[in-house]
Order: structure tokens, then C-alpha cells, then sequence
């Protein structure tokens, strides 16, 4: 039974890291182009704000 899960686990960790990292690229991808306009100071402030 250990041994199962130990597998499943060790075939479902990469799946879900890398899932996990492509999120964050694309949230930094996508700040990155909210916060590109002139504005970004107002963006910075609501950031904080919230």
C-alpha cells in the first residue's frame, strides 16, 4: 500500500510542480504587462492597498 502511494505520489509531484510554475510565470508575465504602462505607480499603490 506504501508503495503505491509513494509512486503515485512520486508520478503526480512533477505534473503538479510544474503546473504550479507555469502559474507563476504567467502571473509575473502578466504584472509585468499590467505594471509596463506609464501608471504603474498608481498599480503599485492599489497593490499595497489591497
Amino acid at each position: 500500500m506504501v508503495l503505491h502511494v509513494a509512486m503515485f505520489l512520486r508520478f503526480l509531484v512533477p505534473i503538479s510542480s510544474s503546473l504550479i510554475l507555469a502559474q507563476l510565470v504567467l502571473m509575473v508575465w502578466l504584472h509585468r504587462g499590467i505594471s509596463s504602462p506609464p501608471r504603474h505607480g498608481l498599480s503599485k499603490n492599489t497593490a499595497l492597498d489591497t
